[in-house]
């Protein structure tokens, strides 16, 4: 049955920010924290539209609804390039919220989503979450076994070995196997907040 609306294959990326209720409760000691929230729709917006410049037909998009944020791609037509946007947009958010020490947690996943006009729902999306409350745990993104099969057909040589599709922008400095992949955040931070840091929404399985 044909739905009147585009609910299309999409890489949907679930982030939120490690520590948020504990932040908020001595917001006074964490201004520069949500100043730079504040900002980040601008921030948002910025990155979407660099990656839909750089990376054309991948329909990037974001939206923001408290410490999370939500970025989607389709996942059709030159599928390395809708999974290199996303990978590449969480890492550009990711890295200037470390800037601020707010460090993330999230999930990426790819499914029929429905993300258009600050509307978002789909199995994408839910499987994004699913991810992020119950895989993650530490500051990183978890990602499915779909992701990782998508990722070494794009960018994996015969022998399964990384290689590199852009030297200016790269995505991942790291990829380790934990439940399909773990694409791990700096290593300066990796491990540096454990469950008992976590405010304990999501931080168990």
């Amino acid at each position: 049955m044909a739905l009147p609306f585009p609910y299309d294959y999409r890489y949907v990326a679930f982030i939120d920010i490690l520590g948020f209720k504990a932040k908020v409760a001595k917001i006074d000691e964490n201004i520069a924290v949500f100043k730079l929230l504040i900002s980040l729709p601008t921030i948002l917006a910025a990155t979407v539209n660099e990656h839909n410049e750089m990376l054309t037909g991948i329909d990037m998009r974001g939206i923001l609804f408290s410490d999370s944020i939500v970025i989607s791609t389709l996942a059709c037509g030159k599928q390395f390039q809708g999974i290199y946007g996303v990978l590449s947009a969480v890492k550009t958010v990711a890295q200037r919220l470390l800037e601020e020490g707010a460090i993330l947690r999230g999930g990426l996943a790819k499914g029929q989503t429905y993300h258009k006009d600050g509307i978002l729902f789909g199995q994408g999306m839910i499987d994004a979450y699913q991810l992020e409350v119950s895989v993650a745990r530490l500051p990183r993104v978890a990602v499915t076994p779909q992701i990782e099969q998508d990722w070494e057909c794009a960018f994996c040589d015969d022998k399964c070995r990384v290689v590199q599709f852009s030297s200016c922008c790269p995505v991942a400095h790291r990829v380790k196997r934990v439940q399909g992949i773990d694409v791990e955040f700096p290593a300066d931070v990796d491990g540096a907040v454990g469950p008992h840091d976590v405010d304990g929404e999501g931080s168990e399985p």
